[in-house]
C-alpha cells in the first residue's frame, strides 16, 4: 500500500514540476490577398511564448505583437524577427513573455491569400 501511495505521489509531483508549457491556445485563419488578421488574445505565466503556424495556401508574414497603451505592437527580440509563410509549410515563431502582458499572432498577406492554424503556447 505504501509502494502504490508513493508511486501515485510521484506522478502528480512529476504532472506538476515537469511540464516546460502551458496548454495551447489555437485558432483558424483563412484570408485573401491584401488582407491582414489578428488573433484572439494570449497570455502566458511562462518567460517565452511560442507560436507554431501551419500555411495550406498561398504566401504570406506573421509576427507575434504585444498590447502597449491600447494599441498592437510587434513584440521585441521574437525569433525569426518577421516569419515568412510559405504554402505547406509549419513555423514557430518565439518572443520573451511577460505575465502581465497581452500578445496576439499578426498575419498578413499581399499577392496571394493564406489558409491554416495558429497555436501559441508559453514554455520556459
Amino acid at each position: 500500500m505504501k509502494k502504490k501511495m508513493f508511486s501515485l505521489l510521484m506522478i502528480l509531483v512529476a504532472s506538476v514540476v515537469l511540464p516546460t508549457s502551458v496548454f495551447a491556445e489555437g485558432w483558424r485563419y483563412n484570408l485573401g490577398q491584401w488582407s491582414s488578421w489578428g488573433s484572439s488574445t494570449v497570455t502566458t505565466s511562462y518567460p517565452k511564448l511560442a507560436c507554431t503556424i501551419t500555411n495550406e495556401l498561398g504566401e504570406g508574414w506573421a509576427r507575434i505583437q504585444v498590447k502597449h497603451n491600447g494599441k498592437w505592437k510587434n513584440a521585441p527580440y521574437q525569433n525569426p524577427e518577421t516569419a515568412s509563410l510559405s504554402k505547406n509549410k509549419k513555423i514557430t515563431i518565439k518572443a520573451p513573455a511577460n505575465k502581465s502582458s497581452i500578445y496576439r499572432i499578426f498575419i498578413w498577406t499581399q499577392n496571394s491569400g493564406v489558409r491554416g492554424a495558429v497555436y501559441c503556447k508559453g514554455s520556459n
